[in-house]
């Protein structure tokens, strides 16, 4: 069973954990269960074509990408912090701190968030047996219930942990009592919020949203 609770994050884990996960389904039984959230990248990644339970509360969908960085020139001027650029050409500086992006850098993101999105309603169309038209007019951002996500095919039936368990161990056949582990550990207060400190990062191009 793979619980999920993530509001999303980089295109590039998120398509990380979709191949390991759909490489693991090949070879066992997988069931994917929602939790509060599983919107974004935490929606990405149950695109394997495995059945998908959420809450009835579940937040999920939000299909769409952005890119963004952070544009602090004014505020570092006003607090006497310089920066000094040393690049073979303009795009070198593409992602500098201290200025927004050129239009022409602007094309070029957009160009990112795009191809992105474009493999993004990809992977939904194939997984849920849509054509890209349908998962468009759902797409776009738009987040949904549990409840809508289900009537709109995104998610297969309204149902939490216990259930999910019962699917995994019914497809895999297995009589009897059985043990339930769950990996990773969970953290505790101090080991999140130090992993979370470590963990922080700019949101570059290659952010889901």
């Amino acid at each position: 069973v793979v619980r999920i609770n993530s509001p999303g994050g980089s295109a590039t884990a998120s398509e990380a954990i979709l191949l390991a996960l759909r490489d693991l389904s090949s070879k066992k039984p997988v069931v994917v269960s929602m939790c509060q959230v599983a919107g974004s990248g935490g929606y990405y990644v149950t695109c394997f074509g495995r059945p998908i339970l959420a809450e009835e509360g579940t937040i999920t969908g939000s299909i769409g990408v952005f890119g963004m960085k952070p544009s602090l020139g004014a505020l570092m001027r006003r607090i006497g912090v310089h920066s000094e650029l040393v690049a073979l050409d303009d795009s070198a500086g593409m992602n500098s701190m201290d200025r927004g992006w050129s239009d022409t850098e602007k094309a070029r993101i957009q160009g990112f968030v795009n191809q992105i999105y474009d493999v993004f309603v990809g992977h939904v169309a194939r997984s849920r047996g849509k054509s890209a038209d349908d998962v468009l007019a759902i797409a776009g951002g738009r987040v949904w219930s549990g409840g809508q996500a289900v009537e709109l095919g995104l998610v297969d039936k309204i149902g939490g942990l216990d259930d999910a368990l019962a699917m995994v161990k019914a497809d895999a056949k297995l009589d009897g009592e059985f043990e339930v582990r769950h990996v990773p550990r969970p953290k505790s207060f101090l080991e999140t919020l130090t992993s979370g400190m470590l963990d922080a990062k700019l949101l570059l191009p290659d952010g889901i949203a």
